[in-house]
């Protein structure tokens, strides 16, 4: 129904409404004259049910015809206009202003696609001058988590091809964003996938560190192990623990480096793990003046039976192993020395006793040949069990 016809419905509804005041002033006055009329057994006739009844339809149609005037009323001042099939709906036309940002319109648009009608799409569109705010520029789609709601924003894809969340920006304006995610205490944005990239950067592939700290790595707050940031230097460093205490390593790019050098190892701290010890059976029992043993430090084995327990705790390419180097029940005065697996002799001792000091550790360092193995040489005179726990190796 269009404004001409409101109002014409109006103006036809007060003629009625005269036409109603007129007939139960007619009836008061009937009333008035005449008085109640009294049959022949006494009672007394009651006023006509048709004044009562005008009145009540009096009220209704003057209810109704207020009613109709504030309709009249408002479709006389300026709001959104009505949608046809297939137009935007529009659900807002805010003239105010707030902090100088003027929000003109929403729409509403639910469109269904021509090439597949499973395709429905919900089209919120936002049309508002750009200028200071908090958030800083008006959004069409705003998604707030408050009071027991924590997520503001979900998307999820249930096709294999889906994507929960796309954010493109088509402006050429080089500050233009397609996603912003900001929050106050806690994490701004999560991406989850089952089976693929949880966040893929499309387009030009561009990822943008902001700085994070003066100069790091930093010393204090809360951390995720696995975070990445970046300081005032371009430097990035990379969380190895989570926590208040959270150890950082480096992350070190050698522009200068020829194709092919490489870096040095790096120490890879792991738990204490042993991987041999000559007590037990089939390890070679105790060494001797003048003796050497070649002795594997790849898998890690049970304490007590020998078995092997963690294959390849030292893994391969591994070029040296950080260790507690341990003798037992040793005799007399002696040493051992630990040398690389493939030395043919050696030049220091790793450990010495004597007879007031049978069972002694001691830690130390060994590099590696390409087989994981190291060689032990004894000398002095005396002889003992050994044990290797290894802590750590570079990789």
């Amino acid at each position: 129904m269009n404004e001409t016809s409101l109002l014409d419905e109006l103006a036809s509804m007060r003629a009625e409404l005269a036409s109603l005041r007129a007939e139960v002033a007619h009836l008061k006055g009937t009333a008035a004259t005449d008085g109640p009329h009294a049959d022949a057994d006494g009672a007394t006739e009651p006023v006509p049910e048709l004044a009562v009844t005008s009145r009540r339809r009096l009220f209704a149609l003057a209810g109704g015809a207020a009613a109709t005037a504030v309709v009249a009323a408002t479709v006389g001042a300026s709001r959104p206009a009505a949608a046809t099939n297939g137009d935007p709906l529009v659900i807002a036309n805010n003239t105010g202003s707030t902090a100088g940002v003027k929000v003109i319109s929403t729409y509403l648009n639910y469109e269904v696609s021509s090439g597949n009608p499973d395709d429905k799409n919900l089209f919120v569109v936002g049309d508002a001058t750009v200028a200071a705010f908090n958030p800083p520029n008006p959004a069409a789609i705003s998604g707030h988590a408050a009071k027991h709601v924590d997520i503001g924003v979900l998307g999820t894809a249930t096709r294999s091809t889906g994507t929960g969340v796309r954010a493109i920006a088509t402006s050429t304006d080089f500050a233009s964003t397609a996603l912003h995610a900001t929050s106050v205490g806690g994490i701004a944005m999560v991406a989850a996938s089952q089976n693929a990239s949880d966040l893929r950067l499309n387009g030009t592939g561009r990822l943008v560190l902001g700085q994070h700290i003066a100069s790091g790595p930093p010393t204090s707050g809360n951390y995720f192990q696995g975070e990445l940031v970046r300081d005032a230097n371009s430097d990035l460093f990379f969380s190895r623990t989570s926590g208040l205490s959270t150890q950082w390593r480096k992350v070190v790019f050698e522009d200068a480096l020829p194709a092919a050098a490489t870096l040095p190892p790096q120490l890879h701290i792991i738990e204490p793990t042993r991987v041999y010890d000559s007590r037990l059976p089939g390890f070679g029992d105790r060494i001797s003046d003048g003796g050497s043993r070649s002795v594997s430090v790849a898998n890690g084995i049970d304490i007590n039976s020998g078995a092997v327990t963690v294959a390849d705790v030292v893994p391969a390419g591994a070029t040296a192993i950080q260790f507690t180097f341990t003798i037992d029940a040793a005799q007399n005065n002696g040493f051992l020395a630990v040398t690389p697996g493939d030395a043919a002799t050696f030049k220091a001792s790793t450990i010495n006793w004597s007879p007031t000091t049978p069972n002694i550790a001691s830690g130390s360092l060994c590099k590696l040949d390409a087989n994981r193995t190291v060689k032990v040489f004894a000398g002095g005179g005396g002889s003992t069990h050994f044990l290797i726990d290894v802590t750590g190796y570079y990789l």
